[in-house]
């Protein structure tokens, strides 16, 4: 069996699911995003339940950018924990984002019932625990945090964690009912073939060449010869971000891991 691969899981699993034109006229919109994987789906599916004409662009085929290569596993953690993130932003802005996250996958469930679409959705169980006795300190101290604030957590303990999981290497551990899995490149393509339908316009392989900001908007020039002007854009390219952003905030991103 091949463990690895250079190319993408759900891209060998599902291929192209929906393909939609390159643009090939100048358009005026309310809401231009830029990036069809499954930020920017989720983005145009509240553009247009809010009622906004919205148009979404990518560079390539909708979906082939880390939507194509991330995992299934959904948790409500953010890569900072929340006993550290109340010391960077405070302590009010730190619980809504554990919150919004938190009530976030359930959130997912809704969506995907909406757009009545298989993408195999799962609600599951989740473990954050120590793998390695030294961590076991600030892994509690997480814990107290989330408990704190009234997040359905228990702390299990190592042998506990061994007879519900098995799991050997263990030094206890964050466990929560609230947790999930999801074809995530599925996903996309579901929430926005449904909004397409509804009048949402798509185009792939349809890259930026220019955009220059106005007091009342954007004009966006693509690589086509287009122009597409728009009141409000909205980046969700992922790490491609890091071409129009001059701060190296990836670098400063990798030192917090």
């Amino acid at each position: 069996m091949k463990l690895t691969s250079s190319e993408p899981f759900f891209l060998v699993k599902n291929g192209i699911a929906n393909s939609y034109p390159s643009i090939r006229e100048n358009l005026d919109t309310e809401i231009l995003i830029v990036g069809g994987g499954i930020t920017g789906s989720l983005i145009a599916h509240q553009c247009m339940e809010e009622g906004y004409k919205t148009v979404l662009i990518d560079r390539r085929e909708i979906g082939h950018g880390s939507t194509s290569a991330t995992t299934s596993i959904l948790q409500y953690e953010i890569d900072v924990p929340l006993h550290q993130l109340i010391d960077l932003i405070g302590e009010k802005a730190a619980v809504d984002s554990y919150w919004a996250c938190y009530k976030s996958i359930d959130d997912l469930k809704k969506i995907v019932r909406q757009v009545k679409y298989d993408c195999g959705f799962k609600k599951k169980e989740s473990l954050y625990f120590a793998a390695v006795k030294k961590d076991v300190g600030w892994l509690k101290k997480e814990f107290e945090a989330r408990k704190k604030i009234g997040m359905p957590v228990k702390w299990l303990e190592a042998d506990e964690i061994y007879k519900k999981f098995h799991n050997k290497h263990s030094y206890g551990g964050i466990f929560s009912e609230q947790g999930g899995s999801i074809g995530a490149f599925q996903l996309a393509h579901d929430i926005l073939a449904y909004n397409h339908e509804k009048g949402l316009k798509i185009f792939d392989k349809t890259d930026i060449k220019k955009v220059t900001y106005k007091q009342n908007g954007v004009s966006v020039q693509t690589e086509n010869g287009t122009t597409i002007t728009a009141k409000k854009i909205i980046y969700c390219n992922g790490f491609e971000s890091t071409e129009i952003i001059k701060d190296k905030f990836i670098n400063y991103f990798l030192l917090m891991q």
